[in-house]
Formats: C-alpha cells, sequence, structure tokens
C-alpha cells in the first residue's frame, strides 16, 4: 500500500491504495473521470437545478469520498486492500514538504 494526495482547490487529502493504484495514478483519475461524468452510471454526484421553468442545470459535485469509493466498489472489488483515508481535509492547502513528495491527483 502507499499514499497518495489528492488536491482539492482548497484543501487536501491523503488515501492509502494499492501499490498499482499509486504506480499509475493518472491512468486511475482518466478511469474515474469518466465514470463520474457518464451520466448513465448509477450514482448520487449529479446535482440538478431547475432555476426557471424549463431550464434545467446539471453539475456534478464529490469529493474524496467519490474516488475512494469508486476505487474500492469498481476498481479493487475484489482485493483484500482497499483505498483508505489516511488524513482527511488537510486545511489551508499546504501539504508538508514530505507530503508534497507524494504521488497527486488535482481535482
Amino acid at each position: 500500500m502507499k499514499h497518495i494526495l489528492l488536491q482539492w482547490t482548497y484543501y487536501a487529502d491523503i488515501i492509502s491504495v494499492p501499490d498499482k493504484i499509486a504506480d499509475n495514478l493518472v491512468y486511475y483519475q482518466m478511469e474515474f473521470d469518466k465514470w463520474i461524468s457518464n451520466k448513465n452510471n448509477n450514482h448520487n454526484y449529479w446535482l440538478i437545478s431547475y432555476p426557471n421553468e424549463g431550464e434545467v442545470i446539471e453539475g456534478l459535485c464529490f469529493d474524496s469520498n467519490a474516488f475512494i469509493n469508486w476505487l474500492n466498489e469498481f476498481v479493487i472489488k475484489n482485493n483484500n486492500q482497499k483505498a483508505t483515508f489516511v488524513v482527511k481535509e488537510i486545511q489551508q492547502i499546504q501539504p508538508t514538504n514530505d507530503q508534497k513528495k507524494l504521488p497527486t491527483i488535482y481535482f
């Protein structure tokens, strides 16, 4: 298991994932992006708003939980090693120098 940094606009999380995921992080981020943005996939990350009569606005709203859940449910479902949080929501987007060395993906 390896640690990776999930960097968001205003915070970061560190999660533990199987080595295969950490070593191919860009690939798994791209696969996650495809999955989460596909309207045919049954997940609760779509927000739908009806600001005016007849107008529909859709958007995605998700955080690190969505990435971890996707990994555990679809990528490593049959693996004994599961993705888990190590540190959740490091505030002020200032990971330490050591944390900045971790494989990182940006959302």
